[in-house]
Order: structure tokens, then C-alpha cells, then sequence
């Protein structure tokens, strides 16, 4: 933890990143929100991040990419809207995925914006960050929506795994930020695969309660 910001073990960016929008339903919703988010974090970062126009068949990022993909299902648990993160080789961010649930196109437009600058954020380095600097809530919250850009602190992140490392002091006094209730929501879930064999059906597939903790 630094003051306003906390990183994945100090990794690096390199010089330069490709953000890829892949072919998925309603992925053109997230172009504009995405726009924006680069442009800020490249200004911040001091880093080269272009988004590309058109879509990609889902291959996964190469090195120097970032991939966004519209997605029921991600390596994260729990009642998700947006998830991301950085591949790390040798202490530099390398490439990095984002997976945006297309339950948030539901909600706000404000929650979309954020959700794509908060899993940017990851992908290029940033963890998360439950407190408040310079009094307010930072994008990189785990929970709260409030932030409508980076704010100092992230930006002192993005400038941070940029490579701009002075002056830079550890957070201290920290004072977390309890988000308001959120307010009852229905379960969701899908069948994903339903396989008929010798010993009768196999039913894959998942559900998530976010009024729960189980």
C-alpha cells in the first residue's frame, strides 16, 4: 500500500499496450467507456495505450495487449460485474484480461464507466483500494461506484507502475470506507451444458446469490 493507491507487488508497465475488444455480445457498449478510461490512464501512466478499432476473435492477449471480453463467467467468485488483472513476467505487467458481465448494461451508466476504469486499473497494475484519500472514494475501490474518473490516488498508481517512482510514501493511518447496504438483488445463474452418458445426465453450470455470503 502507498498513500492513495496499492499495486501488485510494484510490478512495472512496459512501454507500450494494445487494448483489444473481443467479439462478444454487446461488447460496442464498452467501446466508449473504454475510451475514455485509456485515454486517462495513458495520460497518467505516461505509457502508449491504444485502443483498437473493430473486434477480435477471442485468442487471448499477447504480450503488449490487454484484452476486453463481454462475459457470463470469469475466474472471479462471488456477484461480480467486472473482473481483470495483469499477467506479470519478471516484475513487468506483460498483458492482461477484463471481463465485463453483462448484468452491469442493467444498471447505470455510471456503474458501466466505472466498472471498465476500475478493471483497467487492475490490469494495469492496480489492487484495490478500500480507503479514502484526500477524502474521497478512489476508482479502485472493491465496492463502492462513487469515483467518475481517477482520482488523485489512482493517478498517483497509474504515474507509479508508469515508472515514476518519486516521490512516492506509504500509506499510513489507513481508514477504510464501509459501503451502504446494497440493496436486495435476485440470483443469477446459467446451464452451461447438459451431457447425456451411460450412467445417465450430467447438468453443468453455475449460480451466484449476491445476498449472500455462502
Amino acid at each position: 500500500y502507498h498513500a492513495g493507491f496499492s499495486t501488485y507487488g510494484d510490478a512495472r508497465l512496459g512501454d507500450r499496450y494494445e487494448i483489444r475488444l473481443v467479439d462478444s455480445p454487446g461488447i460496442e457498449a464498452v467501446r466508449p467507456h473504454a475510451a475514455v478510461a485509456v485515454a486517462t490512464a495513458a495520460e497518467a501512466s505516461g505509457v502508449t495505450l491504444e485502443l483498437l478499432d473493430g473486434t477480435v476473435a477471442p485468442t487471448g492477449p499477447r504480450r503488449g495487449q490487454i484484452d476486453i471480453v463481454v462475459a457470463r463467467r470469469s475466474p472471479c467468485g462471488g456477484s461480480w460485474l467486472g473482473c481483470g488483472g495483469p499477467w506479470i513476467e519478471r516484475g513487468t505487467i506483460s498483458s492482461g484480461i477484463i471481463w465485463i458481465n453483462p448484468r452491469v448494461f442493467d444498471r447505470p451508466a455510471n456503474e458501466l464507466a466505472n466498472t471498465v476504469r476500475h478493471e483497467l486499473g487492475h490490469t494495469l497494475g492496480l489492487a484495490h483500494y478500500e480507503y479514502l484519500h484526500e477524502d474521497r472514494v478512489q476508482s479502485m475501490h472493491p465496492t463502492l461506484f462513487d469515483a467518475s474518473d481517477y482520482e488523485n490516488g489512482d493517478r498517483a498508481g497509474l504515474r507509479f507502475v508508469g515508472g515514476d517512482r518519486a516521490p512516492v510514501t506509504r500509506a499510513a493511518h489507513l481508514r477504510a470506507v464501509t459501503p451502504a447496504p446494497a440493496p436486495p438483488t435476485d440470483p443469477d445463474g446459467a446451464i452451461d451444458e447438459v451431457v447425456a452418458g451411460p450412467f445417465g445426465i450430467v447438468v453443468r453450470g453455475w449460480a451466484s446469490d449476491a445476498d449472500t455470503r455462502g
